[in-house]
């Protein structure tokens, strides 16, 4: 397993933003709220790779 740690700089008014936004989608820190986007965003990725390897027919 890799890890991947990243540091973000932005103004106090992105950071209560995103805290906000964390808060109301029910999770308990960003981290989480950032770690579930991006395996969102990889599932998204991974299911558009394999729809273009599949024949456009199969898909009917």
């Amino acid at each position: 397993m890799k890890v991947i740690e990243l540091k973000v700089k932005m103004p106090d008014e992105y950071f209560e933003l995103l805290q906000s936004v964390a808060n109301d989608d029910g999770f308990n820190s960003i981290n989480e709220l950032i770690v579930d986007k991006i395996a969102h965003f990889i599932k998204v990725e991974k299911y558009h790779k394999e729809l273009d390897k599949k024949d456009i027919i199969s898909l009917e």
